[in-house]
């Protein structure tokens, strides 16, 4: 999955839906983000969702919950999750 192709709408969205799944302390120790302000300027939108987040993001909404043995997440391995026709769209 070309995660570059993602909008700032869609990595938000990712990293909303991370939150939402684990919580906030779940969830920044999943993406590996250094604190709850960090998080809170990504979901705002005042600091951009780099790649990286972007694809441990992906990695905690695939059904398994953890990421692929590549380490590139694929629509395939996205299984059912609601974000999936969004990113579907989205993705060149």
């Amino acid at each position: 999955m070309n995660v570059g192709a993602l909008s700032a709408e869609s990595r938000r969205a990712l990293l909303e839906a991370v939150r939402g799944k684990l919580g906030w302390s779940g969830a920044l120790a999943a993406l590996g983000i250094s604190g709850v302000p960090a998080l809170s300027r990504y979901l705002s939108g005042e600091r951009a969702v780099p790649d990286e987040v972007v694809r441990r993001a992906l990695g905690q909404l695939e059904e398994g919950g953890s990421s692929p043995p590549s380490g590139q997440p694929t629509a395939s391995n996205l299984g059912s999750h609601p974000l999936l026709p969004l990113l579907q769209r989205l993705i060149v």
